[in-house]
């Protein structure tokens, strides 16, 4: 029966699903295969494993509009000193376009170093002499006249969760101002996203950030599973957004709550 639901119903449906989900749908039958190969072909590409993926924003001075976060990709869980840092950004929507082929490029090229220091890794090469991102960025890019600002950065987007098969995401240190950059940056992506948390001190949730946490495509389609943050004053709203009915909530700086309420 589902099979003979029209094509527009299909892919309605499919904004609530994973890539993975979308794979699995397109495998059910003939048609819906077509329907994924011809609107949702990204769900059918490879996804690349990574175990733990950090995301840090903080301001930097490139423009006022664009951000630099840390992304900490952690290729062997338990292991010691096994994260690799690099830059990323986030482009304002109007800026999107005009550096749509750099974004593409960087992208590409981050996709490449992290599948090689994989592979390095399982060779048990240690891994303090595995490829740095930025050697192996300039190495790659030689000969290229590239103009744009933010050169051996990684851009933050949709495009990036989409390659991944991500285990444990988590936004922290952020602001709230970050966190909706953020938010906004990834959209309704489909990637898929095992577990997803975010710690910060340094949000503080108003009224107007419950009703923002209710209509985000992101957090509709990724609930997180933790949020550590400070106590604020609309504590008892944020628990009640339907969303967070399986998060746990852990309330920094409660103390300082309690003696703002006496």
């Amino acid at each position: 029966m589902i099979d003979s639901l029209p094509t527009e119903l299909v892919l309605l449906s499919c904004q609530y699903l994973s890539n993975e989900e979308v794979e699995t749908l397109a495998w059910t039958s003939r048609r819906f295969m077509q329907i994924v190969i011809r609107n949702l072909p990204t769900a059918l590409q490879p996804r690349i494993p990574i175990d733990m993926l950090t995301i840090s924003p903080f301001p930097v001075a490139h423009g006022e509009d664009l951000f630099a976060l840390t992304v900490n990709c952690k290729f062997k869980e338990g292991a010691d000193n096994n994260d690799f840092i690099v830059s990323a950004y986030i482009r304002k929507a109007q800026e999107r376009q005009q550096f749509a082929e750099d974004d593409r490029i960087n992208l590409e090229l981050f996709l490449r170093w992290y599948q090689f220091c994989r592979r390095e890794l399982k060779k048990n090469i240690p891994f303090d002499q595995c490829v740095q991102w930025e050697d192996f960025y300039m190495s790659n890019m030689k000969g290229l006249n590239k103009t744009e600002p933010f050169n051996k950065a990684v851009p933050l987007s949709q495009q990036l969760f989409v390659r991944f098969n991500v285990k444990l995401f988590s936004i922290t240190r952020c602001t709230t101002r970050q966190f909706w950059q953020v938010m906004e940056a990834l959209g309704s992506t489909r990637g898929t996203l095992r577990s997803f948390g975010i710690q910060s001190k340094h949000m503080h949730f108003d009224m107007p950030d419950m009703t923002r946490c209710e209509n985000s495509s992101f957090l509709r389609i990724h609930p997180p599973y933790l949020m550590e943050i400070p106590a604020p004053v609309c504590t008892i709203a944020t628990l009640s957004i339907p969303l967070f009915e399986n998060t746990v909530i852990n309330l920094m700086l409660l103390s300082d709550l309690v003696e703002t309420l006496q």
